[in-house]
């Protein structure tokens, strides 16, 4: 009888599913400057992204959330590390932190689907994260137009797959 590469005895004497949760894809999308130095200000994003679609939600603490989860994702990467980039881009974050915003948009604010999400840093490129290939598809019009109106460039990154390690 083949054994179950999922199957963890002590899994099942804590009350946990048996299988490993099916991974579901994720894809992602950079908009950076085609200028590596043309980073665009937050207030000018947010002004552009507010001429751009019909509905804009925001919220401060939200991306200062999302960055302080990245600074403490790289000092516990890193740990005290003696690496001058990691110091510097903690640095970078740090100072970045109080401008970051978290933002919604798009044209329909009931639609589940044709929407764009992302934290706006300061100096950063903006990261699009995608629940679903579906997501991505439906959302595909908007980051382009929103790429128009910053003047930045799409960077498709290959999917990936929560669960899968």
């Amino acid at each position: 009888m083949e054994q179950d590469p999922f199957y963890d005895g002590t899994e099942r004497r804590r009350g946990r599913g048996r299988r490993a949760p099916e991974a579901s894809p994720r894809t992602e999308n950079l908009l950076e400057p085609t200028d590596p130095e043309g980073y665009l200000r937050v207030p000018v994003i947010l002004s552009r992204i507010t001429s751009e679609f019909d509905y804009v939600e925001t919220d401060e603490a939200a991306g200062q959330r999302h960055v302080e989860a990245m600074i403490k994702a790289i000092s516990d990467r890193t740990g005290t590390s003696e690496y001058e980039d990691h110091r510097e881009r903690v640095r970078h974050l740090a100072t970045a932190l109080p401008e970051a915003i978290h933002v919604r948009c798009g044209d329909n604010p009931t639609s589940e689907s044709e929407f764009l999400s992302a934290t706006l840093v300061p100096g950063e490129p903006i990261l699009f994260v995608y629940e679903s290939l579906a997501q991505e598809i439906a959302s595909r019009p908007l980051l382009q137009r929103l790429a128009r109106a910053l003047g930045y460039k799409i960077v498709q990154w290959e999917a990936s797959f929560r669960g899968a390690h």
